[in-house]
């Protein structure tokens, strides 16, 4: 199943959900309110994107998702390393 295809599922969505909740409905780098996504902060090969556990997910506004996915290496280590250790 493609992973556009998996983002469709009730399993994802119900995971989705729960990851949202969990983070307060707040977008763990920028802290807005809007636009929300669960990121996954890495990928396992074989696996559904339902099949993660929660650590494994960080609810990210539109915006900052964009930005995880593009930003240079030292700042996006730099973030992961500060939302890993819970700061």
């Amino acid at each position: 199943m493609r992973y556009s295809q998996q983002l469709r599922q009730p399993e994802w969505r119900r995971l989705r959900e729960r990851v949202l909740r969990r983070d307060g409905y707040r977008c763990r780098r920028c802290g807005a309110t809007s636009r929300l996504e669960a990121h996954h902060r890495y990928y396992l090969r074989g696996h559904m994107a339902w099949q993660y556990p929660m650590r494994a997910l960080v609810t990210l506004c539109r915006d900052c998702h964009e930005w995880v996915h593009t930003a240079p290496m030292a700042k996006l280590l730099k973030w992961l390393w500060r939302v890993w250790r819970g700061v």
